[in-house]
């Protein structure tokens, strides 16, 4: 099996001279090409595959992978973990006492879950309660704020994991495999262009 490799800005018009000349080059006809851009192969192996399944004999199929062969991209990290730092100092406010800095006019809170009456003045201090009631021990922070740290929790979950998963699979350059002859399937010859 001869395949080639090409770049993935890679048009038709320009596959389609490259695999006749190799095609007439081996002494072969010529025969179109189709190429599968909504298919993208995780790496060669699978690409191989996938033009050995999809060979029909009427049309040579050109398939998007992974090249693992070349040299992983170059990741944007600066912006993400700028954009962690920033969600991590937001997230360190949430443990302060938010009414000793936040006091109402009247010097009491009402907590939400059990209706209790509560004096700010022991908010935040020594022996006193933080962000819970010490009755129900319900959150007494006003919704929208606990909403909010909610969602920043969320969001530097989200982006963590982000963070994570693309510092454990390199992000290998996407090229066009595609089939020149599928003569001899057992071997296989990989020309780059």
């Amino acid at each position: 099996m001869e395949v080639l490799t090409l770049g993935p800005d890679a048009t038709l018009a320009q596959v389609q001279q490259l695999v006749t000349g190799q095609r007439h080059a081996m002494g072969l006809d010529a025969m179109p090409v189709a190429m599968h851009a909504d298919v993208v192969c995780a790496d060669t192996g699978q690409a191989v595959q996938w033009l050995q399944d999809h060979a029909n004999g009427m049309a040579l199929p050109a398939v998007l992978y992974h090249d693992e062969a070349m040299r992983p991209e170059p990741m944007d990290d600066a912006a993400l973990d700028e954009r962690l730092r920033g969600l991590r100092a937001k997230l360190r406010a949430r443990d302060r006492a938010w009414w000793k800095t936040h006091k109402p006019a009247n010097g009491m809170v009402e907590c939400p879950q059990c209706r209790s009456m509560l004096n700010v003045e022991y908010c935040g201090v020594r022996g006193g309660w933080w962000n819970r009631c010490p009755v129900c021990h319900g959150d007494v922070r006003p919704e929208q704020v606990a909403r909010r740290f909610d969602e920043w929790k969320h969001e530097y979950q989200r982006l963590r994991d982000l963070r994570n998963r693309q510092t454990q699979t390199p992000a290998y350059p996407v090229c066009w495999l595609v089939a020149v002859s599928m003569q001899e399937p057992a071997t296989v010859r990989i020309t780059p262009q």
